[in-house]
């Protein structure tokens, strides 16, 4: 379970490189996850990475890191089933509308958290 932990940290560190270097690339991928029922998959895939994470914390070596970004991923899973699909897409536009340096800061920030999360696993 520490190497799933450690996978999603890789996952995260690997795409908020990305973002940083192609803020386009961002766009398109949040606008992929606001369609239809992938708002749901997006809600899904969050609740299971929490679960993973809040089961594993205890095993890894900064647990406390690990159980609060399972936490905060609990919290985003369940915000995105409580929006619905249309609440999620009218967030999801004014933040896909934001200016290029604002995207790459969130990107760097995704960065560092999927840093952090490698490093704690």
């Amino acid at each position: 379970m520490i190497t799933l932990v450690r996978l999603v940290g890789v996952l995260i560190t690997v795409f908020g490189a990305i973002y940083l270097l192609k803020p386009e690339a961002m766009r398109k991928m949040v606008s992929f996850w606001a369609k239809g029922k992938r708002v749901y998959a997006a809600g899904l895939l969050d609740i299971i990475v929490s679960i993973v994470f809040l089961l594993t914390a205890l095993k890894c070596k900064m647990p406390l890191v690990i159980a609060l970004a399972g936490i905060l991923c609990l919290i985003e899973g369940i915000v995105i089933f409580l929006l619905g699909p249309q609440g999620f897409v009218s967030r999801v536009d004014k933040l896909v509308e934001k200016p290029v340096a604002f995207l790459r800061f969130m990107s760097f920030l995704a960065l560092l958290l999927g840093v952090l999360i490698v490093c704690s696993a």
